[in-house]
């Protein structure tokens, strides 16, 4: 599920192309969103946690051209998984010195 509210949220806090470039990664595009089915089909689990308000968390690493990360949020209200925030890196993390 792609909730509008974090869609604002991951363009607003990673979607600068500047200011990612300042942190080493890549801005997030529409197509980034537009391709979410596809990431989470061929994503890693690579951790799970809580949120700092205490929701069941769930991020992915993506290998594409570049990494992305991908966390999602388990609304067990809803029975569903959701959007939290997502970024790129530049490059592959083990390869960065």
């Amino acid at each position: 599920m792609v909730n509008i509210k974090e869609v604002k949220h991951t363009f607003s806090k990673h979607g600068n192309p500047f200011a990612e470039n300042k942190r080493r990664q890549v801005a997030i595009t529409i197509q980034d969103i537009e391709n979410i089915p596809y990431l989470l089909e061929n994503s890693e689990i690579i951790q799970h946690g809580l949120t700092p308000t205490g929701t069941i968390a769930i991020m992915h690493r993506i290998e594409t051209e570049t990494t992305i990360i991908y966390i999602e949020e388990v609304r067990t209200g809803r029975k569903k998984l959701a959007l939290k925030t997502m970024w790129k890196l530049k490059q592959k993390p083990w390869l960065s010195y």
